[in-house]
């Protein structure tokens, strides 16, 4: 029974996305015709049918600078991961602390976390639905300044807000896989795939160093080796700069979205508060590019190359800036 009243849904999406597109081939202006389709994915996303609301807005065509098509677009992704801004936003902010030794811990604890690895299905939803929106407009490399080029004031705010919804519940999937979290978002204390109580393997002369004098003085504890980093970010893992580039380059693609999105309401005060908190760190460390890189191609190929040796900066943001963010306290 289920499985017919599945294939009934599917078969009315197929019906009605053919008429949206054969409309405009009437009466129906385009203009309507993208309003339709638009009405019809969230219609359908309320109703939890992730695949017929992307199947409306695929057949219509991708609509890059149209601000609603690409937020209906992000929440079709979004939803097969399960997310919901209603969970969010009734579960889970209250959880978000506000100080540098706070925060990515905090968001670690949501439901929304607990994610196997980096190709869990869930994980990468998400950030599917993140780059939809980081990219929008069709711009190359995602940042406030560029999105505001294509969009109007407006349609930019709702992009960014909702960008920085799915990006807390993003970062908190990627700091529960490589930082071994446990229920209270202390790193290194969860102990049952992994073990490890460092979030990388750090195999460079500066990243060694910086650790080392950071494990002295105590600010990134329980880390306290150069080779007890969760298995996707050790040294031999044949996708570490792809995962360690993923963690920098979300994390300054939330700075640069906690600096500069306006969210009223007495629920988001706590987000409202987080700019001061982490914008701060990674110039304080004198760590340059790579705390500004907003592009995971740009890190990959770029940054990741910048010195002799491979991933030196890198690893010494996640030093400065992670290690020292995520603790076991």
């Amino acid at each position: 029974m289920d499985q017919i009243r599945d294939f009934n849904r599917r078969l009315f999406t197929l019906v009605i996305s053919s008429f949206l597109l054969l409309g405009s081939c009437g009466d129906t202006s385009n203009e309507e015709r993208v309003d339709n389709a638009i009405s019809l994915a969230n219609q359908l996303l309320t109703d939890k049918d992730c695949a017929g609301a992307q199947q409306v807005l695929d057949d219509l065509g991708y609509q890059s600078l149209n601000s609603e098509y690409l937020i209906a677009y992000a929440s079709s992704q979004a939803c097969y991961a399960g997310y919901t801004t209603t969970n969010l936003f009734s579960n889970e902010l209250s959880k978000v602390g506000s100080t540098n030794s706070a925060i990515l811990g905090s968001l670690t604890t949501f439901s929304t976390s607990s994610t196997s690895s980096s190709t869990d299905g869930t994980y990468n939803y998400i950030l599917a639905a993140v780059n939809t929106l980081l990219y929008s407009g069709g711009i190359s490399t995602p940042s406030h300044t560029n999105r505001a080029a294509k969009f109007n004031a407006q349609d930019l705010q709702e992009i960014e807000v909702f960008s920085l919804y799915l990006m807390l519940t993003l970062i908190g999937k990627y700091f529960y896989i490589h930082g071994n979290t446990d229920s209270q978002g202390r790193k290194g204390s969860l102990d049952s795939s992994e073990t490890n109580n460092c979030l990388a393997d750090y195999t460079t002369t500066n990243g060694q160093a910086l650790r080392a004098a950071a494990t002295g003085g105590g600010s990134i504890s329980p880390c306290a080796s150069d080779a007890d980093g969760h298995s996707e970010l050790a040294a031999a893992s044949a996708n570490r700069a792809e995962y360690m580039c993923q963690g920098v380059v979300m994390f300054n693609n939330f700075v640069d979205l906690v600096s500069n999105v306006t969210i009223s309401g007495s629920d988001t005060s706590t987000i409202q508060n987080l700019s001061d908190a982490v914008g701060t760190l990674c110039d304080d460390a004198g760590l340059g590019d790579v705390c500004t890189v907003k592009s995971q191609s740009e890190c990959v190929n770029t940054i990741w190359t910048a010195t002799g040796e491979n991933g030196e900066d890198v690893e010494e943001f996640f030093v400065a800036v992670f290690e020292t963010m995520l603790t076991d306290s």
